[in-house]
């Protein structure tokens, strides 16, 4: 989940093989962007709820999933997520995650396979 927007996360998601993800999406009319957004925004309730709905879509227990955030947006998904991780995130993020991760994505995977 992104707070970014569909049009520039769906090639980064292609490029590495992810096939599912949710990001904003920007308001196209006449061919122009308008500077507006379309559809649900992606926000701080909205990735705790998407995390949700995606484990139970997948018979998966909560406290069997894992999400990684930077941002204040994505405390309730990380608290919420049976791994919750703060990565390369802010300050205050870092603070409040149960577990934080600086650097590269092999201390997150410590973390899991502890």
């Amino acid at each position: 989940m992104s707070g970014g927007f569909t049009e520039i996360v769906s090639g980064l998601a292609q490029e590495v093989g992810i096939t599912r993800f949710w990001a904003n999406r920007l308001e196209v009319s006449n061919g122009a962007l308008t500077g507006n957004t379309t559809g649900e925004i992606v926000d701080r309730a909205f990735k705790e709820k998407a995390l949700r709905a995606l484990a139970q879509e997948l018979d998966i227990p909560m406290e069997r999933t894992v999400a990684l955030g930077d941002g204040a947006n994505d405390l309730d998904m990380i608290h919420a997520a049976g791994i919750g991780v703060a990565f390369n995130a802010k300050p205050i993020v870092q603070e409040q995650a149960p577990y934080a991760v600086n650097g590269s994505m092999m201390g997150v995977l410590d973390i899991i396979d502890s």
